[in-house]
C-alpha cells in the first residue's frame, strides 16, 4: 500500500475495514511525527546558532558551522543563506506528510462518522485537531498552531536582524526576504490544511502558450501570482475577522519585511546613526576591545595580518580594538569608531573614512594614500611615518 504524501487517496479496497484505515493513519502519524521532530530540532538549532553568533564571527568569517540535516560544514556567513533554504525545504516536506495525514483522517471521518477519536495515534497534532473542551484544549490548539505555522517565520526573522551587521547589500536583502517567503508558504499550507478559502482574486488568462520561451515564462509568473496575491489579501477585514491568526501572521511579517528592507538596510549602509544606541546596536558591528589579528610566526613588510579589504564597516564600533597591520584597502569605514584602537602599519589605501573617529588611536606607519578622510577626527592620534599622499583631508581634525 502506497502511503506517499504525494498520493493521499485510498482505494475502496484499502478502507475495507476500520482497523486497516486506523492502522494506516497510525503509520502516517509516526512518519509525520518523525519529520516534525527533525523540523522542530533544526529550527531550534538555527535559532540558537544565530543568536550566539558574535559580530567578530560575522566580520571575520573564519569559523565554520555544521548543518545537521545535510551534514555539511559551511562558513558562518554561508549559514545565513543556506540554513533558511534548508529550513524551507524541510517545512515543505513536513507539510506534504501533514496534509496526507489530514486527508486520511478526513476519509476516516467520512467513512465512519461515529468513530472513537481515542483510536487515532496520540501525538500532538492529532490531539490538537480534536482538543478537549475548556482551557486545556484551547492551549493545545494554540501551541500546535504556533509551532507548525508561526515558528518558521519567527525563526527566519532572526537571520536578517543578525546578518545586517555584515553590511553586504545584496546578501542582506536576500536574507531579509526569507521571513516573508516563509510566511507566504506557511499561510498557503495553513489554508489548505484547514480547508479555508483564501480571498478571491480576479484570475489571469491561463491559456498555456504553445511556443515562445518568454511567453511561457510570463505564464508561470502569472501562475505564481495567482497563488501569492490571495495570500496577501488575508489581512482584508472580512477575512481577518474569521481568521485572526492568519491575518496577524501576515501583518506581522509584512511590517517586519518593509521596515527591514526599506528602513533598516538603508540606515545600515549610510552609517549615520552611531549616536542612537538602540539603532546602532542592531545595525552596526560592535568590536570594542577585540583582538582581531593573529600575529604570524614570520613577519614581512608587505604582509598584512588581517585582510578586511573592501569590507563595509560603516558605523562599526572598534574602540580599543587591536588591528595592527590590518588591510583596509578600499574599505567603507565612514562614521566608524577607532577610538584608542591599535592600528600601527594599517593599510587604508583608497578607503573611505569620512567622519571616522580616530581619537587617541595608534596609527604609526599607517598608509592613507588616496583615502577619503573628510571630517575624520585624528585628535591626540599617533601619526609617525603616516602616508597621507593624495588623501582627501578636507575638514579633518589634527590636534
Amino acid at each position: 500500500m502506497d502511503n506517499s504524501p504525494l498520493d493521499p487517496k485510498l482505494s475502496p479496497q484499502e478502507i475495507d475495514t476500520p482497523e486497516r484505515l486506523i492502522t494506516t493513519i497510525e503509520e502516517a502519524s509516526k512518519n509525520t511525527r518523525n519529520i516534525y521532530l527533525i523540523y522542530i530540532g533544526f529550527l531550534f538549532y538555527c535559532a540558537l546558532t544565530v543568536v550566539s553568533t558574535t559580530d567578530r564571527q560575522l566580520i571575520l568569517n573564519t569559523e565554520k558551522i555544521n548543518l545537521p540535516v545535510i551534514g555539511v560544514e559551511i562558513p558562518i556567513n554561508g549559514f545565513f543563506i543556506v540554513a533558511p533554504v534548508v529550513a524551507l525545504t524541510v517545512f515543505f516536506y513536513f507539510q506534504l506528510y501533514l496534509n496526507h495525514l489530514k486527508n486520511l483522517i478526513d476519509i476516516l471521518k467520512n467513512t465512519l462518522p461515529d468513530f472513537n477519536k481515542m483510536q487515532i495515534y496520540p501525538w500532538m497534532v492529532n490531539i490538537a485537531d480534536n482538543p478537549k473542551h475548556g482551557s486545556i484544549g484551547k492551549i493545545q490548539a494554540i501551541v500546535v498552531k504556533t509551532i507548525i505555522w508561526w515558528l518558521l517565520p519567527l525563526v527566519l526573522s532572526l537571520f536578517p536582524l543578525w546578518y545586517i551587521r555584515r553590511h553586504e547589500p545584496i546578501l542582506t536583502f536576500i536574507v531579509g526576504l526569507f521571513p516573508m517567503i516563509s510566511t507566504l508558504l506557511s499561510l498557503w499550507f495553513w489554508a489548505k490544511y484547514e480547508g479555508v478559502q483564501l480571498p478571491k482574486y480576479k484570475a489571469f488568462d491561463f491559456q498555456y502558450p504553445k511556443n515562445g520561451i518568454w511567453q511561457r515564462f510570463i505564464f508561470f509568473i502569472k501562475k505564481i501570482l495567482q497563488e501569492v496575491i490571495p495570500i496577501l489579501l488575508v489581512s482584508k477585514k472580512s477575512f481577518a475577522e474569521q481568521n485572526p491568526g492568519k491575518a496577524l501572521l501576515l501583518r506581522f511579517n509584512l511590517v517586519f519585511t518593509v521596515l527591514f528592507l526599506v528602513v533598516m538596510i538603508p540606515l545600515a549602509f549610510f552609517g549615520t546613526f552611531k549616536n542612537v544606541p538602540f539603532l546602532s546596536s542592531i545595525i552596526y558591528a560592535a568590536l570594542t576591545n577585540e583582538k582581531l589579528i593573529i600575529e604570524p610566526s614570520k613577519d614581512y613588510k608587505t604582509l598584512y595580518w588581517l585582510d578586511l579589504s573592501g569590507s563595509n564597516l560603516q558605523g562599526a564600533n572598534l574602540e580599543g580594538a587591536i588591528l595592527k597591520k590590518v588591510d583596509f584597502r578600499a574599505a567603507s569605514l565612514n562614521n566608524a569608531i577607532f577610538t584608542e584602537a591599535m592600528l600601527e602599519g594599517g593599510n587604508f589605501t583608497e578607503a573611505s573614512c569620512q567622519d571616522a573617529n580616530f581619537i587617541g588611536a595608534q596609527l604609526d606607519g599607517a598608509n592613507f594614500s588616496d583615502a577619503k578622510l573628510g571630517n575624520a577626527d585624528f585628535t591626540d592620534t599617533k601619526l609617525d611615518n603616516v602616508d597621507f599622499s593624495n588623501a582627501n583631508i578636507n575638514g579633518a581634525k589634527f590636534r
